[in-house]
């Protein structure tokens, strides 16, 4: 239970039976405040530890919003604005004459083919991401020079060779003279 009496939700019956007001709670709750005592109602309030005047701890005038926060309020609102104006297009559907179930399911077909197309575009985006990263890793990390092979024309002809040795089984298919 919150004892910060101007939050408006938790103000214990015990201080309206003294007959406190909120200001006068609100007094006596920032004494322990004074004394080093920090009292927080769950809001990002943070304790300056610089000194008034009087000597007195104070709180800073205002908490800081983390991005996070902010983030999270910015996905609320436009959430709640994809909401409103999903109930107006089912209104206006109905004001129409189409049937409530038959305007949920079309709104429900309309939000899974686009979930299907973001999904399938990200696989994409993923798949082209994933081969740049194998490529500048190979890049990066090209095998040893003895692993490496290369064509020229050696001991046993013109073929592939690999630590002096050829590799290609090209001379198979050579005939014999």
């Amino acid at each position: 239970m919150s004892l910060f009496p101007f939050s408006g939700r938790a103000f214990p019956l015990e201080f309206h039976s003294l007959g406190l007001s909120p200001f006068a709670v609100y007094r006596l709750i920032s004494g322990y405040a004074r004394s080093g005592m920090a009292i927080n109602n769950g809001a990002n309030a943070q304790v300056d530890n610089s000194l008034s005047a009087a000597g007195v701890r104070r709180m800073k005038r205002q908490a800081r919003t983390s991005i996070p926060e902010r983030l999270g309020r910015w996905t609320g609102r436009v959430w709640r604005g994809y909401v409103r104006r999903e109930a107006r297009l089912c209104a206006w559907f109905q004001d129409k004459g189409l049937p409530v179930l038959l305007t949920k399911t079309l709104l429900w077909v309309v939000k899974l083919t686009l979930l299907g197309v973001l999904l399938y575009a990200m696989f994409w985006v993923a798949l082209i991401f994933l081969l740049a990263l194998i490529a500048a890793w190979t890049v990066r990390n090209p095998p040893p020079p003895s692993e490496r092979g290369e064509w020229r024309h050696g001991n046993e002809g013109h073929g592939y060779y690999r630590d002096g040795r050829r590799v290609d089984y090209g001379r198979l298919f050579e005939q014999d003279e």
